[in-house]
């Protein structure tokens, strides 16, 4: 195969993204192009050309990837539709290899490909490989390399980095394979450089082998006045709702956490790579005092002298002016762009946007790592697009946020002790209360 050196890159602004964007940059091997959503507001090195695409559009692909010698899709999970007018288009205009949006654990095993949240990831698979047969200049490369190590770990996927409560799923003892962002990077230059050793078939990469329970040794002794209490997790348990989540169409974060840590910690599922391509790639194995070094610039101990904190010397001058300027940057994003959405406030001439709106990051939709859905705030993620939708939007927050009822009472009505203690306070309604609340509750449904 020919020496590839012209590189597209579509997905090159978010967290996987922008390390292979800067490995390929890095490597100086190849003239990268970017594409980029016509509404892309993301920005790039101006030594990278950046060509605006219509992803639904074979046309306007196929155009953009002509003379390209080979295509990095790195778009979202949620972006995988996207892929086959790339597949497409990338094979029409000449494209030799592609790289589709894999990146993840071993789904050429059985077990692990049975989990709905790849079925996306095989479907890719199956239109490449048909392009492939079809077409003999179309070549691919899957790159699998399980959790990303630096990302999963900073979101507290592994063990959480404030202490407390953390879950060891399925014990916390099963290997895993697991590599950084960075090397993943590297991975995909060096399986471009050797085009010919990694055609059309997976290759795997990883950092190291560890264990949940290894990491959190690890944190434990660079972090000792941190104190953590691991809880038992069964991966099946949370694969069983994962299944009964999507089967009802919640297709939510907390679903798609089941099937990524029965792919990771599951017995069976191949979270530990039995065979590597590292010596191929010339990507070395990472080693336990990199693996603490990590975790201790995570923890955010740089040194034995402990944790950095504020020096108590300094000047209320320097405070001032360090203040001031976090001040002006904090004022300026809090600026806001769209007259449709945002966080509103009333006052005596009526509703207004006060402040910038509340916005998510789609590509960061792994930041609420295994944490379960009921510790977080309630948020309307909802567009307004008028006073009177602004008003029953803020009126549903309120009532959300001042209408709350305490852990106590909430525990009361789900075990039914509210309406004893109801009951045993008004004599006059125990035959209603009792009939409708509490023998059924604690006697099943009447029946003669």
């Amino acid at each position: 195969m020919e020496v590839i050196r012209n590189v597209a890159i579509a997905g090159a602004s978010g967290a996987l993204g922008s390390p292979i964007l800067n490995a390929l940059l890095k490597s100086e091997l190849f003239n990268v192009t970017v594409l980029a959503r016509q509404s892309s507001q993301a920005q790039f090195p101006a030594s990278v050309k950046v060509v605006r695409v219509d992803y639904n559009s074979v046309p306007d692909l196929t155009a953009a990837l002509t003379g390209q010698n080979a295509v990095v899709s790195v778009l979202t999970t949620s972006a995988m539709e996207t892929q086959i007018p790339l597949i497409e288009a990338a094979m029409k205009a000449g494209v030799r290899r592609y790289l589709p949006s894999e990146f993840c654990a071993n789904i050429g095993n059985p077990k692990a490909a049975s989990l709905p949240v790849y079925h996306s990831k095989l479907a890719i698979h199956e239109a490449i490989k048909q392009q492939a047969r079809d077409h003999p200049h179309f070549t691919y490369t899957l790159i699998r390399n399980g959790p990303f190590l630096d990302w999963s770990m900073a979101y507290g996927f592994f063990f959480s980095l404030d202490g407390g409560s953390t879950p060891f799923y399925d014990g916390g003892d099963r290997p895993f394979s697991t590599t950084t962002l960075a090397t993943i990077g590297r991975a995909v230059v060096e399986v471009l450089r050797h085009s010919e050793e990694t055609r059309n078939r997976a290759v795997f990469v990883q950092d190291l082998v560890t264990t949940q329970r290894k990491m959190l040794a690890i944190a434990q002794k660079v972090a000792p006045d941190c104190k953590w209490t691991p809880s038992d997790v069964s991966t099946a348990d949370m694969e069983i709702m994962a299944r009964d989540k999507y089967a009802n169409g919640m297709v939510d974060l907390a679903a798609s956490m089941g099937f990524f840590c029965r792919s990771v910690f599951g017995e069976g599922y191949g979270g530990e790579f039995q065979e590597v391509d590292n010596e191929l790639l010339g990507i070395p194995l990472k080693t336990d005092a990199d693996l603490e070094e990590l975790i201790r610039g995570l923890l955010q101990y740089p040194s034995s002298e402990g944790r950095a904190v504020l020096n108590p010397q300094i000047s209320d001058r320097s405070l001032k002016r360090a203040y001031r300027k976090m001040g002006a940057v904090t004022l300026e994003l809090s600026k806001h762009e769209f007259d449709s959405i945002g966080a509103l406030e009333e006052n005596e001439r009526g509703f207004f946007i006060a402040k910038r709106p509340f916005t998510f990051n789609m590509n960061e939709s792994m930041v609420s790592a295994n944490l379960p859905e009921e510790v977080f705030p309630f948020q309307t993620l909802c567009l307004l697009e008028d006073l009177s939708d602004h008003e029953s939007k803020l009126m549903e927050q309120l009532l959300f946020e001042s209408q709350r009822l305490s852990p106590r009472m909430k525990d009361s009505m789900e075990t039914g002790l509210f309406w004893v203690c109801l009951a045993a306070r008004y004599s006059s309604m125990f035959d209603e209360i009792y009939w409708t609340f509490i023998d059924r509750r604690y006697y099943g449904t009447f029946s003669c």
